[in-house]
């Protein structure tokens, strides 16, 4: 009785499974359910994380194939020097958040630099000092009011109050609100040119002086990639790589960060405290973006500190990412044109400018490639005057 009415279930599974089969439709259907975004921004990391393999290992497998006999050193200085010649398959997890604390230690090394002297020096004709002040309640207004329209004035007349306020303060510097960011992007397109709406973000890249642009490459961790010793790699950049190339490097970088930045801000990232990411993840953005690292975001006001569990570390990088993402978000959610307005929360939830609009904004890109050297200076230096 009992192998009876299993053959009978066993039957029906077999019925089931051939109506299944017989439905020519179901995959068809199956295949043009639109993607999760966390599903596209991830394809799209993998496609950037293969692309950074390639141009890392293959030096590394083209010698050991076409060199013969020779080329099996390669594999003995791929061992002796695993963040330059092997990619990110053959690290450990506890190589690969060396290398990333290693390369932003050197990245901030170049913050001041590059903000200081470059950003500030250029920016402070219009602007004769700035003071960094806490703003005492979150949900006050300013004067002026939320959803006020900023309109530009003459760049001959210095159009800004002289103070940036923010929320809190994190081991990247201060968490800025939203009109002191939208006072950074206007610094950034009254400072450093304005396309047309033909042109691209490398022409505003290519206006920068060459020590400025040096100066950002190397604050970005361009110099990171050069089969050289850490040392010389600075000035090899410097002296022999050409602007152009530079240039076109910056360009790619910013529009990666940019469209993850809106991927993230569109999942609801930069309001859960970035919960739907995995701690590799998480390393990984702020790797990219030159946020604090591993001991670096569990310090407080800039100062070094080793100390710390691994969960506290990332929870703190995981908390640097989000306040990073909530940075961005005023930006672009705000209406950008001739004049720019600051959004409202209400239309800040979910209203993001369109991502072609996000990538051919100049003046972001500008402002996504020095936002955190300037924020660690602001936290150096909470006053800033000519």
């Amino acid at each position: 009785m009992t192998s009876t009415l299993r053959r009978r279930h066993d039957d029906d599974d077999d019925d089931d499974d051939g109506d299944r089969d017989r439905d020519p439709y179901r995959l068809l259907r199956r295949r043009r359910q639109p993607p999760s975004p966390s599903s596209a921004r991830r394809s799209r990391e993998h496609l950037r994380r293969v692309n950074r393999d390639l141009s890392t290992s293959l030096p590394t497998a083209a010698a050991f194939v076409l060199v013969p006999f020779v080329g099996y050193a390669f594999l003995f200085l791929g061992m002796a020097f695993p963040r330059l010649l092997l990619s990110r398959q053959f690290h450990t997890k506890g190589q690969r958040s060396d290398f990333g604390t290693t390369e932003y230690r050197r990245r901030r090394g170049w913050y001041e630099t590059l903000s200081n002297g470059d950003f500030w020096g250029c920016c402070m004709r219009n602007v004769p000092g700035l003071v960094l002040s806490r703003r005492e309640e979150e949900g006050e207004e300013e004067e002026n009011g939320v959803g006020e329209r900023i309109d530009d004035g003459d760049d001959d007349v210095p159009p800004f109050s002289g103070s940036l306020s923010y929320l809190e303060m994190d081991a990247a510097g201060p968490v800025l609100d939203e009109r002191s960011m939208l006072t950074l992007y206007r610094l950034i397109r009254q400072n450093f040119g304005r396309d047309g709406p033909g042109d691209g973000a490398p022409s505003v890249i290519g206006k920068l002086q060459p020590s400025h642009l040096h100066h950002l490459a190397l604050s970005n961790n361009l110099a990171s990639s050069l089969l050289l010793p850490p040392a010389l790699a600075p000035a090899f950049l410097q002296i022999c790589l050409p602007c152009w190339y530079l240039v076109r490097r910056l360009t790619n970088l910013a529009e990666d960060v940019i469209l993850d930045d809106a991927a993230l801000i569109e999942e609801g990232m930069s309001r859960d405290g970035c919960a739907g990411m995995t701690d590799e993840e998480v390393f990984d953005a702020c790797w990219i973006r030159g946020l604090p690292l591993g001991p670096f975001a569990a310090t407080n006001g800039g100062v070094d500190s080793g100390g710390g569990s691994v969960d506290g570390e990332a929870r703190a990088t995981r908390r640097v990412l989000t306040n990073h993402l909530r940075m961005m978000e005023a930006v672009m959610s705000a209406r950008c044109g001739p004049s720019m307005v600051v959004a409202t929360d209400e239309d800040m939830s979910g209203s993001l400018r369109s991502r072609g609009e996000l990538v051919r904004d100049p003046t972001l890109r500008l402002l996504i490639l020095h936002l955190h050297p300037i924020r660690y200076s602001l936290m150096r230096n909470s006053v800033i005057k000519h």
